[in-house]
């Protein structure tokens, strides 16, 4: 195949893809979309039923308040004595208990009692808090009103409550508008009282606010009655149409689709209408069952269509642009993919070499490999007892970088399989440049790893020599920290605790290291056992100097963990002394800590007090000691 041929095919190819990065890009946008609209939707019908949960709690609360009052006055001693039957009527009495509760339970209006004929025997009025008895002369015949007429009617302990209406004193309306229900008992039956009815007639409308007040801009609410009149809606003006004479304010007349879809169910979440989002419930104002009749009220939760479709374009933001960036992204991948197929064959030759030069790095570190893994004999740490316990995090630190290296190793060679194949198939430039890739990562990762590996091994050497005698030599303490984090980092990494060492590097001290060392791996892991719990997110233990007086250094190592109980610090060097005995310590490792450094190494050992995490100091001579054990 000539070679015009080959980048018509190639051009071809490159055409094919960049249809199927057009067709991805489409299939993503839709995703995306209806992703962030139905996460959208979520967030707005989880507002709605919030919204309603909440109204219908507050009116549920309100009545639930006045059936209580109602049972609270009808129990009361006075007011049952002053409408006894063989008694004469005591209204002053009655009118006392009256004041008394209208005193104290706000938005009562009215509280009255009325004889079997319907006249006002007792009246008292509350107005902005304050009860007043109405005199005797100015009391009504009522026996024509309806809640009289349905209210005697109903045999007690069952209450009657009203229709919810606006309030109206001498054939007028009030103003400001006053939502009123009534309640009332009748008296007279089997309680040893007068024939009549006990009437409370309840201001709804400070709760009506506070519904209204629930509203917002995304999830409106409405309050409907069973006739489809607004008793609560955004637009005031749009509520109490039925008392107001204005039969054009209603749901029924005004959606007549959405009413027919509401009396067909009794609650509906998230229903679209006419571009916006609807949420309603059908609630029965009293829950005990002694209110009759069961009234009912629609509860209405809107999204105005001008917030859907904000949260439509919203949502197509975030769409667009996915598809924008796998467009672009895409050709940007259909043009290099062109380009690399079209040089492959440029870098044959430079193949070749990259192939010998691998073998012979791979023989390279094949034997530095196995020299290295056979320069440490872990027979001398078995004769050592104080370092058993670092000797798997030390084993398992050293499989990190060893087995790096060798991973790299065989990836090399993997790689020399596949590009030798790739050479009897016919070679390609993007297969070549992974060889290329691949082989200069491979011996940088085998390079870093064995360095890592080189130095893990000169610093437990320099442990493990230290501990093996005990004469005073002169040292340095941060070279003695810093080999002891990195045989302790690996048995406390995965706790999520960090050693630091802030020793100051020049310092140099006359002292058993080797003892010296031994102490400060005590300190270190009293901290790490007792100072966290299992997991922990920002442990820290420190190890730091400082200098009292030219004579001695101070050792601190400290930690921001739990800290030490107060009880425990006066016996904290004592032996068998531990606050986690639950976990089998033995309470030996700081006692162990005090015998070291006061009887071997001449110096003190104390716990300093701290608000957060504990601290203990090392006090030890900069010169020979003049004995040592």
């Amino acid at each position: 195949m000539n070679s015009a041929a080959t980048l018509m095919k190639l051009r071809l190819k490159s055409v094919f893809f960049f249809v199927i990065v057009l067709i991805l890009a489409f299939l993503s946008g839709v995703i995306a979309y209806n992703l962030q609209a139905s996460g959208k939707n979520r967030e707005l019908v989880s507002e709605h039923s919030e919204l309603l949960n909440h109204a219908s709690l507050l009116l549920y609360q309100e009545l639930a308040e006045l059936e209580d009052v109602m049972r609270l006055i009808e129990s009361n001693a006075q007011f049952i004595e002053g409408l006894r039957q063989d008694k004469t009527l005591n209204s002053a009495m009655v009118a006392d208990v009256f004041v008394r509760y209208g005193k104290v339970i706000n938005n009562i209006l009215q509280l009255r009692w009325l004889d079997e004929s319907g006249t006002e025997k007792v009246r008292v009025n509350v107005q902005a808090g304050r009860p007043f008895i109405v005199p005797s002369e100015t009391l009504q015949f009522k026996g024509d009103r309806y809640y009289f007429i349905d209210g005697i009617q109903v045999t007690p302990p069952q209450l009657y409550i009203s229709p919810l209406d606006l309030n109206i004193e001498h054939h007028r309306i009030v103003v400001p508008y006053e939502p009123t229900i009534r309640i009332s008992l009748r008296t007279g039956d089997q309680d040893g009282l007068r024939k009549g009815l006990l009437i409370i007639n309840y201001n709804l409308g400070p709760a009506l606010q506070q519904m209204n007040k629930l509203s917002k801009e995304s999830a409106q609410l409405q309050l409907i009655d069973k006739e489809g009149f607004w008793i609560v809606h955004p637009d005031p003006a749009m509520c109490w149409g039925r008392d107001l004479q204005k039969p054009q304010m209603n749901l029924i007349k005004q959606a007549p689709a959405l009413w027919a879809s509401i009396s067909q169910q009794h609650n509906l979440i998230g229903q679209k209408y006419q571009g916006q989002l609807i949420s309603f419930q059908q609630i029965q104002i009293s829950k005990s069952g002694y209110m009759v009749p069961d009234r009912e009220f629609i509860m209405l939760a809107v999204t105005p269509d001008s917030i859907v479709s904000m949260m439509r374009r919203d949502a197509m933001i975030p769409a667009t642009a996915v598809a924008i960036v796998i467009v672009f992204l895409g050709t940007g991948f259909v043009l290099r993919d062109y380009q690399s197929r079209a040089s492959v064959h440029a870098i044959a030759a430079r193949l070749q070499q990259e192939m010998a030069e691998l073998k012979r790095v791979n023989r390279l570190l094949d034997s530095t490999l196995k020299q290295q893994m056979l320069k440490d004999d872990l027979a001398e740490s078995k004769r050592l007892s104080s370092l058993g316990m670092m000797v798997a995090g030390v084993s398992h630190e050293m499989n990190t970088p060893i087995g790096g290296a060798l991973l790299a190793v065989t990836g090399v060679e993997e790689q020399l399989q596949q590009l030798q194949s790739a050479l009897e198939r016919g070679l390609t430039k993007s297969a070549l440049v992974q060889f290329l890739q691949h082989t200069q990562a491979g011996l940088q990762l085998a390079e870093k790893n064995l360095e890592q590996a080189n130095v893990i091994i000169k610093s437990f050497r320099r442990l493990t020599l230290a501990r093996t005698g005990d004469e005073v030599l002169e040292c340095c303490p941060a070279e003695i920290v810093t080999d002891l984090i990195n045989g302790l980092t690996p048995l406390i990494k995965k706790r999520g605790i960090r050693l630091l060492n802030q020793v100051e590097p020049q310092l140099k001290i006359w002292t058993q290291p080797g003892i010296l060392s031994q102490v400060l791996q005590n300190l270190v892991l009293n901290a790490v056992e007792h100072g966290f719990d299992e997991h922990t997110a920002d442990g820290r233990v420190v190890v730091s100097s400082r200098s009292p007086d030219a004579e001695h250094i101070e050792l601190v190592v400290s930690d921001n963990g739990k800290g030490i109980t107060p009880e425990l610090m006066d016996t904290i060097f004592d032996p068998f002394v531990t606050s986690s005995r639950a976990k089998q310590h033995t309470g030996l490792g700081l006692h162990l800590v005090h015998q070291w450094v006061t009887q071997c190494l001449m110096g003190q050992v104390y716990s300093l007090p701290r608000q957060d995490g504990a601290a203990f100091v090392v006090k030890l001579p900069i010169s020979e000691p003049e004995a040592s054990l």
